[in-house]
């Protein structure tokens, strides 16, 4: 029975893996760069909704493992050794494995907010990871246009500031609708999928 069990958890986290994959390739670019999927970060998030942490972080990582691959032409811009191994793990690896806090949450009772706010801390490891590797590896194409309209003459476009600005609204600027429409795709499908017992023997 425990290898049963073992054997529909991996079954099921590499089918969401996939989902996710394809997902992903379905995007909106945004017009100073990023896009928003078409709710790629829910399947990791119903896999550490249905199984727990060690599987939400399972499938996180293979999700940002085959991210990689499909990213490859992104290391054409990585100057040195330090920024291609900052590129791997903070726009990819890494930063997608951070998706499994998303079953931080995965205990609570009430699964709509349970996934929810699952969804939402998962975004947002994500998100300072990404910012990690916007500050100092994107950072020589920081540009002052990309922060809103009554930020572009305050301190945050100074020299010193930029880069760090510029990383963090050119990453919130796709993020955040991403963290939105996952959270809410999240809190609608994963009670349905309690309740169909894909759950069962967690």
């Amino acid at each position: 029975m425990k290898n049963a069990t073992k054997t529909r958890k991996l079954v099921t986290s590499a089918l969401m893996v996939a989902l996710g994959t394809v997902l992903s390739i379905i995007s909106i670019p945004l017009p100073f760069g990023g896009s928003v999927t078409l709710g790629a970060m829910v399947p990791l998030v119903i896999v550490g909704q249905l199984y727990g942490m060690g599987w939400g972080f399972f499938a996180s990582t293979v999700y940002g493992i085959l991210q990689l691959v499909l990213g490859l032409d992104n290391f054409a811009y990585a100057t040195t050794l330090a920024a291609v191994i900052i590129i791997i793990l903070f726009d990819y690896v890494v930063a997608y494995a951070a998706m499994g806090f998303s079953a931080s949450t995965y205990k609570m009772k009430n699964k709509a907010v349970s996934a929810g706010l699952g969804a939402v801390i998962g975004c947002f490891a994500r998100f300072w990871l990404h910012f990690v590797s916007g500050a100092f590896v994107w950072g020589e194409w920081a540009d002052v246009t990309a922060l809103p309209t009554f930020l572009q003459d305050s301190f945050l476009a100074n020299e010193d500031w930029l880069i760090y600005s510029y990383s963090f609204f050119y990453n919130l600027s796709y993020m955040l609708p991403e963290t939105i429409l996952t959270a809410i795709a999240a809190a609608v499908i994963c009670p349905l999928l309690y309740k169909k017992g894909l759950a069962k023997n967690n």
